[in-house]
């Protein structure tokens, strides 16, 4: 069975917060790991696939290299066992 691995992006309005998620699902997709996009500003993938179809990948890269610092933090939670690791 997969495992979720959440990634949230959080940061001031009109920072790149889509620019960004779309550069990672995009990523995902060409590598055909499964992933599901959930957007405050743009409702559904097909709207962000709608909103980024006229600029290339390359164009929302630079775009964002003006403008953004990208802080990643690793955080593991606590694994909770189910009742059949528990009988182990």
């Amino acid at each position: 069975m997969k495992k979720n691995l959440n990634i949230t992006i959080t940061a001031a309005p009109n920072t790149g917060k889509s620019s960004l998620t779309y550069l990672f699902k995009e990523f995902l997709r060409e590598k055909g790991i499964e992933y599901t996009v959930q957007d405050t500003d743009l409702s559904t993938e097909e709207e962000m696939d709608k909103h980024f179809a006229k600029k290339d990948l390359t164009e929302v890269t630079n775009a964002l290299k003006e403008k953004i610092i990208v802080n990643f933090n690793q955080v593991q939670v606590r694994r909770v066992h189910t009742d059949e690791e528990r009988l182990k």
